[in-house]
């Protein structure tokens, strides 16, 4: 086949691990050294720098001394699955002849250099971004506002210091002096459907600000909701209901989640939309308010979450029945990106135009909008999705009217004939389980007294409802506690670096 005859540069290998120290006290030298890896080829840039290094080493006198340990390590971040958390500790000075090794006068022979506990509960702050750079006033004259902005990127776990209460803040802004303009409002909606079929009800219209004041004019100081009792077609009151029995309301939609991830909470309820009239029958007992776990992902993930907005509220009622008026909807940011995510895009209110082809005069047929699109599932495992529609024309005179559901719900995860996804199988509970100790290792020394340490890893990360490991990694003892009878000082013994990180 074709052999690649381009210029191929002479690459080194990374240094070995630094030698044991040629003295343990009084002021040795150790080495490290390091080799080509790949030579150069057909011309390529040959390796340039020392193959060999050393350094000074056991620079402190030889004086006698017992062994010291260092102070441990903060906990490390969860790994494994965000079961199980590692801390370790060194040895600053090994005892030197005469002197008491490590865990000597504790009764403990074994002394632990790592050790691993369960993450369990930690307490986590909450922590926020920057502010963000004020935005463009809203105004191109008189007075307006603008915002700035910042996110959640860490949001407390455990008991952790909470997040401020304001992400945005506002500021009063005016880029020129413009002429004074009155606050201006729509005309009012038409009045909504009765509460009731019959009895005593309410029914209530809307209106919306259509132009806002501006400079010295007029403030806004209207009602923008107005209400009043039913009445029937000839303006009489409403047929007496007769007997009537107390019926439960639908559920609102479930509330935000109380956390983000690593485990909240969200809630739900009801009222009772008809209560027992004439002698009607009771409601019977039920739950008034649910609640249920949400966002039980890990907290762990360090993939980028981007902004999203929630659902779209239902749009209001339309400003006019016929010859075209406007209707409006909201929605709200349902997840702030994190701090390499992206920011969601678009507006948070929309305004479209509506009834624009029914005509003020004759029958009007009743017609239904699209429906939304299907919610997100409420778990991850057996939860329900939603949707809803809303009236788009409503009718009038001898023309048709809507006949049929506003909303629906349908069982996902899985859905109506699928399997459950995988995630949603029950998971066999698995204690952790910790491998066997390895070998003692050499001592360090031969005579004066020296460590020897052994290790051991875990095998199998606990699942479910498992145990999780509570024991330490990485032991130490003191060995070769016989004097040195060669002649000269007394020696210590000294740890050499740590080598280089091992693959993640």
């Amino acid at each position: 086949g074709h052999q690649d005859k381009s210029p191929q540069n002479c690459v080194l290998m990374a240094w070995s691990t630094w030698d044991g120290c040629s003295k343990t006290c009084g002021g040795g030298w150790q080495l490290r050294q390091r080799d080509v890896e790949k030579p150069a080829a057909h011309g390529g840039r040959p390796c340039l720098g020392d193959l060999s290094e050393g350094r000074p080493c056991s620079t402190y006198a030889c004086d006698d001394s017992d062994c010291t340990l260092g102070a441990w390590s903060a906990w490390s971040t969860c790994y494994a699955g965000g079961e199980q958390r590692i801390r370790s500790r060194t040895i600053t000075r090994p005892a030197s002849s005469g002197g008491r090794p490590c865990g000597a006068g504790t009764g403990d022979l074994f002394v632990p250099l790592k050790e691993t506990k369960s993450c369990g509960p930690a307490h986590t702050d909450c922590r926020v971004s920057a502010w963000s750079g004020w935005d463009a006033c809203d105004r191109t004259c008189g007075p307006g506002q603008q915002q700035r902005h910042r996110q959640v990127q860490q949001y407390p776990l455990d008991g952790g210091l909470p997040c401020p209460v304001s992400l945005r803040e506002l500021r009063a802004c005016e880029v020129s002096q413009c002429d004074a303009v009155n606050c201006q409002v729509t005309s009012w909606g038409e009045w909504g459907v009765c509460s009731v079929d019959c009895g005593a009800g309410q029914q209530t219209r809307d209106r919306q600000i259509d132009r806002p004041a501006v400079g010295e004019g007029t403030r806004c100081d209207y009602s923008l909701s107005e209400t009043r009792a039913c009445s029937d077609d000839g303006g009489g009151s409403m047929p007496n209901c007769g007997v009537v029995n107390c019926v439960w309301g639908s559920w609102t939609a479930w509330s935000g989640c109380t956390c983000s991830c690593g485990g909240g909470q969200r809630t739900r309820n009801r009222h009772i939309a008809q209560t027992p009239q004439n002698g009607g029958g009771m409601c019977r007992p039920m739950h008034k308010e649910e609640i249920e776990p949400c966002n039980t992902h890990s907290c762990l993930q360090s993939s980028c979450r981007d902004g999203a907005w929630g659902m779209w509220q239902e749009w209001s009622p339309c400003s006019a029945s016929c010859t075209g008026g406007l209707r409006y909807r909201h929605r709200k940011m349902e997840t702030e990106a994190n701090e390499c995510g992206k920011p969601a895009e678009g507006l948070s209110r929309a305004i479209e135009p509506c009834n624009e082809h029914a005509h003020c005069a004759g029958d009007v047929d009743c017609s239904f909008d699209s429906w939304t699109q299907w919610s997100a599932c409420t778990r991850t495992c057996d939860g329900i999705k939603r949707r809803s529609r809303r009236i788009a024309v409503y009718g009038r005179g001898h023309g048709k009217y809507c006949m049929g559901a506003l909303k629906e719900t349908s069982p996902c995860h899985p859905d109506p004939g699928m399997h459950a996804p995988r995630a949603c199988r029950p998971v066999k509970d698995q204690d952790c389980q910790m491998g066997q100790w390895t070998q003692w290792g050499a001592c360090d020394v031969t005579c004066g007294g020296g460590q020897r340490t052994r290790s051991r890893s875990v095998d199998q990360e606990a699942q479910g409802q498992g145990l999780t490991c509570h024991e330490s990694l990485t032991e130490t003892k003191g060995c070769a506690q016989q004097e040195c009878h060669a002649i000269g000082p007394k020696v210590n013994c000294e740890w050499s670096v740590w080598s280089q990180w091992g693959a993640c």
